[in-house]
């Protein structure tokens, strides 16, 4: 804004102008994926333009979904899957409307990881293994039912919970299965490494010729 003063004499009078941004003319609308995960959230972004393309600052955008059973949206953009289905997601500035459809998908287990890939352990030892179920974006999901196996229990056992118990030298495949997902490792076990030699007697005597 910008004063503008007058002066006649010993009259004074002013007037406030206010410089206004052109209005926007379009706005666009960025959302990372047109697919959203249940229980997964993503920022989508929205940039008012005028009539050169230039951004317009200090607009204040909406946010709406056409249907909120299916994905909301937050006053700051941040879009929410709720449930399957398909919804209209838009952006308002200045009375422009931008809307773009966006597709809500369950999650579903689609990887079986085991770590570490490459037990060793030793005869008498413990090592533990750590199962992920992984969904189809590579994201871990929790609380998924696991079963443990091993192709040769005499070399290496393991419990229900991915607990290895080294039997005996050797190896042994240990299985991870969840659901219809499964998952391998090949489990070494070792021999306990000799700490010390001792010879006894400590000392003695030979005599010459003498056995």
């Amino acid at each position: 804004s910008v004063v503008i003063t007058a002066t006649s004499g010993s009259k004074t009078a002013s007037a406030t102008i206010n410089v206004l941004s052109q209005p926007a003319t379009a706005l666009d609308l960025n959302i990372p994926a047109d697919t959203a995960l249940v229980g997964a959230e993503m920022q989508a972004t929205a940039t008012p333009r005028d009539s050169t393309g230039q951004p317009v600052p200090g607009r204040t955008i909406a946010w709406q979904s056409a249907n909120p059973a299916i994905a909301t949206v937050t006053s700051a953009g941040v879009i929410k899957g709720i449930a399957e289905g398909a919804t209209n997601v838009s952006a308002i500035a200045d009375g422009i409307v931008a809307t773009k459809r966006m597709n809500v998908r369950s999650r579903r287990a689609s990887m079986l990881t085991i770590s570490p890939g490459a037990p060793s352990v030793t005869v008498g030892a413990q090592s533990q293994l750590t199962g992920r179920v992984l969904d189809q974006t590579g994201v871990e999901m929790a609380g998924q039912a696991m079963s443990w196996s091993s192709s040769n229990a005499s070399v290496a056992a393991v419990s229900q919970t991915g607990v290895i118990n080294a039997m005996s030298t050797g190896t042994s495949t240990i299985n991870a299965t969840s659901g219809l997902l499964n998952a391998s490792v090949t489990a070494t076990v070792g021999s306990v490494p000799v700490a010390s030699v001792r010879v006894t007697p400590g000392s003695a005597l030979v005599q010459a010729g003498g056995q």
